[in-house]
């Protein structure tokens, strides 16, 4: 038996491929695993359906297994197993929609393949394996719930293509930075992108970091040149490179892309640019995901947090006997109009006061869903359950839904070694223990998993999730925020302002063990845990920039005792924001984060106002860098479909001319050339087309920069037509110097 760690998996025909990395080399080995599905039916009916695919040839074999089909029924019924040829699969689907309406119902129809071998065998991505030199047997020899795993050592080498115009530039040269430098500009185009590939095999990379923009400028252009079929970067030369089709979708009212998954097969590509997981917890984050999620590394990048809990959901599926149905089976329980108004709620609110404010104290429930789901055994096939007694059993509070006290369900079985490992991280991170930055890396991954299994029991198409199951979390969630809020006020403490699952409050000299001692009178009260996220200097709560009389929930900021900054809902937190913009907004936060009073923060207006001038003069004398200027907004329809000429649809539309077609969720950036032009074609430039010494409208950043100022000092009365008072006026347009 031979040792490693598994890199990579993927189907190919009736078998599983497995790369499996030793440091510094890697091996492949080949198990037969085809395709399969579930069937249940009556017993006259199943008998018939297994002759006939028999019959016909369609399965390679069949066989009857019991295993459980619904998750709020726990008694085994016979179903049938039918194992198929991986070309003949999707040719049967019509035929199982079919049969569909004829009262046979179909169980892992559509469970990726790769994962649920992982899941059959136990295995994990990223996890250390033993397996024989023929790689017939293979068993894992880790624990995927350690907490202090190893790692597998990966090589990594990064790809960047030029030029970046437009993907249907020519490819002038390919640089490649790892442990040796260098680029390939020599020859004709297509040699260079060959070379690239001969280049990847020398040096022989587990993870290539390639972004998905340079990724379609490559592909382009290797069609062009009728190449194609050579693009082969994986390890597996018989797979050329694929390339399937992004897809834009709606989530919470907003538009989003999904970028086109293209495997590097036997290596891992990961798109630093269009990766959220890797942006936000780096390649300590993404191991740690493919670890619990078993979902492959390359894969997992591209993938949503709900893809990952809903991975280990259906894992945990697997593990109970409990078949995946092709089609969610959970309706919603009927419910009044009464009933509705007093269940279906949200979360519980205090609204803020608006103003200045010092000494306040922000106390936070740690994963305060996750943590309700956990510990109140919440889960669709446990809230309303069939076997209890709903008068013996706990109660959600307002609703009356009744828990199910015989057995532990199957969200709470997934969520709690997340939130005991996220706490342990937590914890290290707190100590500053050795490997402490990984380990923020990998609590920051999971906190994304625990923030999504909340929202997917609410979700239509979730496997497992249930209205009502949401519903109770939410009531839970307001009862111990009443609960919470109570307390603090029979301890002496004001409730400024509260959002769900954070209390921001006030008591005259109260120090930070008095937080804590609240913090333990409170988990008392709620069974939950809950921390003291800082005491304030001071903080600000703005008004809404509609109507100044009214407070906005998630719209303030405010410096710790420590002078750790927080702001939620101003410039420096959007998207949009363009660099320089930030840098003078965060600047000014700095200068004032020092004051300890009303009355010093006043006195520092005059030097945040020195800042505003002195970023107004770079920017007027083109002292800054095109990626300051840079703003970044997702469009949200196609070119074509704008009614308007706005910023983001000339912009789009220019791409669209040179080939570029913005897909609906994908974000554009572009600079503002003339704001005040007549002709919208004159007004922005897409970055792809911005050359150094072009033109900017420096009057119109200067003017941000002056309202990003304004927004720290409106609720003191010193809002924006007092700060552009004091900058002076100079010529609207500037070039870079």
């Amino acid at each position: 038996m031979r040792e490693g760690w598994l890199l990579d998996i993927y189907p190919d025909g009736n078998d599983m491929v497995l790369w499996v990395t030793r440091g510094g080399s890697a091996r492949s080995f080949r198990i037969h695993y085809p395709p399969y599905f579930y069937v249940s039916a009556s017993e006259g009916r199943l008998d018939a359906l297994r002759g006939g695919m028999e019959e016909e040839e369609v399965s390679i074999s069949t066989g009857y297994e019991l295993k459980r089909t619904r998750i709020r029924d726990y008694e085994r019924r016979r179903v049938l197993r039918v194992e198929v040829e991986s070309g003949r699969f999707n040719y049967l689907i019509p035929r199982i929609q079919s049969l569909e309406e004829r009262g046979y119902r179909f169980f892992n129809v559509d469970v990726p393949r790769a994962q649920g071998f992982l899941y059959e065998r136990d295995l994990f991505p990223m996890g250390r394996v033993s397996f024989s030199s023929l790689g017939s047997d293979i068993e894992s020899l880790d624990d995927r719930f350690s907490t202090d795993y190893v790692p597998p050592p990966l090589k990594e080498v990064r790809m960047d293509v030029q030029p970046k115009t437009s993907i249907n530039a020519a490819v002038e040269s390919i640089r490649f930075e790892g442990e040796e430098e260098f680029e390939l500009d020599g020859g004709n185009e297509g040699e260079r992108i060959l070379d690239a590939v001969g280049a990847l095999d020398e040096l022989d990379p587990d993870v290539v970091y390639l972004t998905g923009r340079d990724l379609s400028q490559i592909s382009r252009r290797a069609a062009a040149r009728g190449i194609s079929s050579e693009l082969r970067f994986g390890r597996d030369k018989t797979r050329a490179l694929s390339r399937g089709r992004g897809k834009s979708y709606f989530s919470y009212g907003t538009v989003y892309y999904k970028q086109p998954y293209s495997p590097f097969f036997g290596r891992m590509r990961i798109d630093p640019e269009n990766s959220f997981m890797y942006e936000d917890s780096g390649m300590e984050g993404l191991v740690e995901l493919a670890r619990l999620t078993k979902i492959p590394l390359q894969k997992s990048s591209t993938t949503s947090p709900g893809t990952g809990i809903s991975s280990m959901q259906i894992d945990q599926a697997y593990r109970d006997g409990l078949l995946i149905p092709w089609r969610k089976q959970e309706p919603e329980e009927f419910k009044s109009a009464l009933q509705l108004l007093e269940c279906d709620r949200g979360g519980f609110i205090f609204e803020p006061g608006k103003g200045f404010y010092t000494g306040i104290g922000e106390i936070d429930f740690a994963s305060m869903y996750p943590s309700i789901m956990e510990r109140h055994n919440i889960s669709p096939e446990t809230v309303l359950c069939d076997c209890c007694d709903g008068a013996d059993a706990p109660s959600v509070p307002e609703c009356g839904y009744h828990i199910c006290t015989r057995r532990r369900g199957l969200i709470p079985k997934v969520i709690a070694p997340l939130l005991e490992r996220r706490a342990y991280y937590k914890e290290q991170v707190r100590r500053g223990v050795e490997g402490a930055p990984g380990y923020d890396m990998r609590q920051k991954a999971i906190k994304w998993l625990l923030v999504t299994c909340f929202g997917y029991l609410g979700y239509k198409n979730a496997r497992f999730g249930r209205v009502e199951a949401h519903e109770a979390v939410t009531a839970f969630g307001r009862d111990k925020l009443f609960k919470s809020a109570r307390a603090a006020e029979e301890a002496g403490y004001e409730v400024l302002h509260g959002i769900v699952d954070s209390l921001w409050l006030k008591r005259g000299g109260a120090t930070e063990d008095d937080y804590e001692e609240l913090c333990e009178r409170i988990e008392g009260v709620t069974g939950l845990r809950i921390s003291l996220e800082g005491i304030y200097r001071w903080i600000v709560f703005l008004p809404s920039k509609m109507d100044p009389q009214v407070p906005v929930l998630n719209r303030y900021f405010g410096t710790f005792e420590d002078g750790e900054i927080k702001a939620r809902g101003i410039e420096l937190r959007r998207s949009d924001t363009p660099g320089i913009v930030k840098r003078a907004q965060l600047e000014m936060l700095n200068a004032l984060s020092e004051a300890r009073d009303l009355e010093e923060y006043v006195e520092r207006i005059g030097r945040c106002v020195s800042i505003i001038r002195r970023y107004s003069r770079w920017i007027r004398e083109g002292d800054v860098d095109v990626e300051d200027l840079i703003i970044s907004r997702r469009a949200s329809k196609a070119p074509w479909e704008y009614s308007n000429l706005s910023s983001i649809a000339v912009s789009s539309l220019k791409l669209h001319r040179t080939g570029k077609t913005v897909k609906p969720g994908q974000f554009i950036g572009y600079v503002v050339t003339d704001s005040s032009s007549p002709d919208p074609w004159e007004r922005v430039e897409p970055v792809e087309f911005y050359e150094e010494g072009s033109r900017y409208d420096a009057d119109k950043y200067i003017d941000d920069v002056i309202r990003a100022g304004a927004t720290l000092f409106e609720g003191l009365g010193y809002g924006y037509e007092f700060m552009r008072s004091l900058v002076t006026d100079g010529s609207r347009q500037r070039t870079l110097a």
